[in-house]
């Protein structure tokens, strides 16, 4: 895929990171164990498709050592009733080959409650044993997907980099 704000010569900071996907509303990118996604704007069924087929083929790659997270920024609407069925399917698929997800949640006290609120709803059909957990900083995500991953070293200082780079690479809407 060609990056939007990619300049000639400008390398992914972390080995292997691959950017997908890299929409004004949303982006995907993966290395290693992670897939990452920013959520900038509304989810869309065409997005969640994407990333479904992502975390089945990183599930594959990787049973039991792989990690989906997500970025909510501020201004992210949360999903629909229906694409959160479709969400919650994508992840429940792989049951346990998907070790533990995780997701920011940017935003004011007020919003961030109302987000986790509809989260929390949505992790409830997760398998059982698959952690989740929710987060106010990238930084505090990181070091708990660490944990859940512990042989990959640096991972916690690889995914800040890996969500940095994805950022940057969403065009301005």
């Amino acid at each position: 895929m060609t990056l939007p704000n990619d300049t000639e010569g400008s390398r992914p900071p972390v080995d292997g990171l691959v950017v997908h996907d890299a929409y004004p509303h949303w982006g995907m990118a993966e290395f290693g164990p992670c897939l990452i996604v920013v959520w900038r704007g509304n989810v869309t069924e065409e997005a969640l498709r994407k990333i479904g087929e992502r975390i089945s083929l990183l599930a594959a790659q990787r049973p039991g050592h792989c990690t989906y997270l997500n970025v909510i920024e501020r201004n992210s609407p949360p999903p629909t009733p229906p694409l959160r069925k479709i969400a919650m399917a994508d992840i429940a698929r792989p049951g346990k080959a998907l070790t533990c997800i995780g997701a920011v949640i940017e935003g004011n006290e007020f919003r961030a409650a109302l987000v986790r609120a509809i989260m929390t709803g949505m992790t409830l059909l997760r398998p059982a044993g698959q952690p989740a957990k929710f987060f106010k900083t990238v930084q505090e995500m990181s070091r708990w997907v660490q944990g859940q991953l512990p042989d990959v070293a640096n991972l916690d200082g690889q995914i800040v980099l890996a969500v940095e780079f994805l950022r940057a690479q969403l065009p301005k809407a």
